[in-house]
């Protein structure tokens, strides 16, 4: 009906989803290569960077954690040009758990840690449970090895130039970083001391 490449391209999109419902993982893939491909002609950097996220988790469902967090981090990398600490909370947060898997636990939390602290900032209680779920997860598998499972400082965090954007945004919304780190303590131990309830 003459819409344009990039008009199918929004079109296609949605059906990602329901081809991944169907297992139809191959169809997926072609999908969204097809529209990222699109989306970074036209220079639409949020839709290439959903679309790029979309693809690693089509390779997480395949169990190839690497490419999964190879992915994971272009779309990172797009969404901190732009002024998008919902997307990148959410991007932080599915970085750590295909680190996670691929064995780069130190790695891991730090980007599980960004995930928490954006989304302490935007006050998400909704994504903060999630994220607080994905802790519970890591402090099980981690106890699992025999080791126990620790964040790093905000501070640390903060001095590491991958992590300007937070660095950025926190000063913008004039957070006090002590404040901040108090309440992420408190509210790891509150999910350390509930997964420990669980395992007696």
């Amino acid at each position: 009906m003459g819409a344009g490449e990039y008009e199918l391209a929004l079109t296609r999109f949605n059906r990602y989803g329901p081809l991944l419902s169907l297992s139809r993982l191959d169809e997926a893939q072609r999908v969204l290569e097809s529209c990222v491909a699109v989306y970074r002609e036209v220079g639409d950097l949020l839709m290439e960077a959903k679309a790029l996220s979309a693809l690693a988790s089509l390779w997480y469902e395949w169990d190839d954690h690497k490419q999964a967090a190879g992915l994971e981090r272009q779309a990172l990398v797009i969404l901190n040009r732009r002024a998008d600490p919902t997307g990148r909370a959410i991007s932080h947060g599915n970085l750590a758990s295909y680190l996670n898997l691929f064995g780069l636990a130190g790695e891991a939390t730090r980007h599980r840690l960004t995930a928490i602290v954006y989304d302490f900032g935007m006050g998400h209680g909704q994504s903060l449970a999630r994220d607080l779920s994905n802790l519970a997860i890591d402090i099980r598998r981690a106890a699992a090895s025999g080791k126990r499972y620790e964040l790093p400082r905000l501070a640390e965090l903060l001095a590491r130039p991958e992590f300007e954007p937070l660095q950025r945004t926190l000063a913008e919304w004039n957070v006090a970083l002590d404040e901040l780190q108090a309440k992420i303590d408190e509210v790891v131990e509150e999910v350390r001391r509930g997964v420990e309830a669980e395992e007696t």
